[in-house]
């Protein structure tokens, strides 16, 4: 009578199981690709808590019998899915029989991350050929004599069994959820083919020189690939849209434009058009924040375009080079420009297309007079502002400027008084003057001296003769800057009055240059 060799095999591992205390669940209906889901004692230790003792080991077994030792089986894929399909630890055991009914050999073989890696290899194989009866497909599943049980005792077999789980179950689902999420993406895992309208291809390298561009598209297909083994994501996959792009800065160079022998230097980016590489480049754009330079391979040709609205902020002394940088531009025509990095580069470049407009010579006065009121008042020029920010102020920054620095030194101020003021008498006030500079201003707290005359009823005029600057700052523009600016001139104020009979105490102090 023939045995019954796939009945034997899992007859012998039950009773390996049960010789060490290991409950074996046998499947009923063997459709799951295993044939036992083997539980392990619960190990809590009696004086720990009990919410943090490990969990029970629970593991997955497919039992292969056989009389030859052949070294390997073919296993269905559809019953390695299954293997994928939970983090549980999952094993092959084939058990080789001679004439007797007791095993001679008994082999381990771990569903570890080299079968895991197979088996979804083979499956993204059979995916692209678009096979889908993995019951009618197998791969080979190997042993040799590193996986032998020693022994074939229930001892040993437990042995090899939870060799493999060191660190207990916990630790063990969460590798080999990870190996199946991740291997085979080790060259990333997205693949995009995009077609784009042939007639924008200028168009396209021009737009996307800049840090974040949009680009129109006919076709664009996504594909996942893993093991190298594209598959297209037809849901993904779409027509007529945009592509966004966004660069991020790469390493900052210095550089630096030379007119008449004079350097005026700046820190910038080069960046050129993901669709142009090595030798094919044909334009590149050198950034500076508050300009742009670009350099046109194919007709030799350099395109330099000053930044008036950009909010990228840059120190105030930065914009007074550049305004220098402009002056030079506006007047000589021709210039210099070098880069200095691993490739130093010298262009030539003529300015002959440029002509200095009226708000752009409104900018260049302004970023040097910024300069000048810092250097007047001693605030620091590493202040940060954008070009934008001075370009919006500019009338103001010239305004505070012959303020503070013409003869007249100050406007004459208006004021009520109740107590009845003699003409032509001297008294000293407080002001506070506010340059709004985009997101930050420049204050100013000064003491006026001069003459008060009246004007009409109970209303005079202070003409200034003198004045003092006690103290100057930058303020950001938040909702309690107006407190600060009254604090500071409240303290300004008690300072002079109590030295000064002659002090005027007026309620409107503080000036806005708007």
């Amino acid at each position: 009578m023939e045995r019954d060799l796939g009945n034997l095999g899992e007859a012998q591992f039950e009773a390996y199981c049960h010789g060490i205390g290991i409950t074996p669940n046998k499947v009923q209906i063997d459709k799951t690709g295993w044939d036992f889901l083997v539980e392990f004692p619960d190990k809590a230790e009696a004086n720990g808590p009990l919410d943090l003792a490990p969990i029970p080991i629970r593991a997955y077994v497919q039992v292969k019998s056989s009389e030859s030792d052949r070294r390997g089986s073919q296993v269905k894929v559809s019953n390695l899915k299954r293997f994928l399909g939970t983090n549980e630890p999952c094993f092959f055991i084939f058990m080789i029989f001679s004439k007797s009914n007791e095993p001679k050999g008994i082999y381990l073989v771990h569903f570890d991350e080299a079968l895991i890696s197979r088996t979804l290899k083979k499956l993204r194989e059979l995916s692209l050929k678009g096979e889908s009866q993995l019951n009618k497909k197998s791969l080979l599943v190997t042993y040799n004599e590193s996986n032998k049980v020693k022994g074939s005792t229930s001892e040993s077999l437990y042995t090899s069994l939870t060799k493999h789980l060191p660190q207990g179950l916990h630790s063990y689902r969460e590798w080999k959820k990870g190996i199946i999420e991740n291997i085979g993406y080790e060259n990333n895992g997205r693949r995009f083919e995009v077609t784009f309208p042939k007639s924008d291809l200028k168009k396209i390298v021009d737009s996307t020189l800049y840090k974040e561009s949009k680009v129109p598209f006919d076709t664009l297909k996504i594909y996942d690939e893993r093991f190298g083994i594209p598959i297209e994501l037809k849901d993904l996959s779409t027509k007529n849209g945009n592509l966004f792009f966004t660069k991020i800065d790469e390493k900052k160079l210095r550089s630096c434009f030379i007119f008449e022998g004079k350097k005026f230097w700046f820190e910038v980016t080069i960046s050129s058009s993901p669709f142009e590489q090595g030798k094919n480049i044909t334009k590149t754009r050198i950034d500076g924040k508050i300009f742009d330079l670009i350099i046109s391979f194919d007709t030799h040709k350099a395109s330099f375009t000053p930044l008036l609205q950009s909010k990228e902020a840059v120190e105030i002394i930065t914009h007074s080079s550049f305004a220098q940088v402009l002056k030079n531009v506006y007047r000589s025509k021709t210039g210099e420009f070098r880069i200095q990095g691993p490739t130093n580069l010298r262009l030539g470049i003529d300015f002959n297309d440029h002509e200095a407009k009226e708000d752009l010579r409104q900018f260049i006065d302004a970023s040097m007079v910024l300069d000048k009121l810092c250097t007047h008042l001693e605030l620091p020029k590493s202040q940060k502002v954008s070009p934008s920010d001075i370009y919006e102020a500019r009338l103001r920054i010239m305004i505070l400027y012959e303020t503070l620095l013409s003869e007249k030194r100050m406007m004459m101020t208006e004021f009520t008084a109740d107590a009845v003021i003699s003409d032509g008498r001297k008294m000293t006030t407080t002001i506070a003057l506010f340059c709004p500079l985009g997101q930050i201003g420049i204050g100013i707290f000064m003491s006026v001296y001069g003459k008060v005359e009246p004007v009409r009823g109970n209303v005079h005029r202070l003409t200034p003769e003198t004045s003092t600057i006690h103290d100057a700052d930058f303020f950001e523009r938040t909702d309690k800057t107006n407190i600060q600016i009254h604090e500071s001139l409240t303290n300004l104020e008690k300072e002079l009055s109590t030295s000064n009979k002659n002090y005027l105490f007026m309620d409107k102090r503080a000036i806005v240059l708007d």
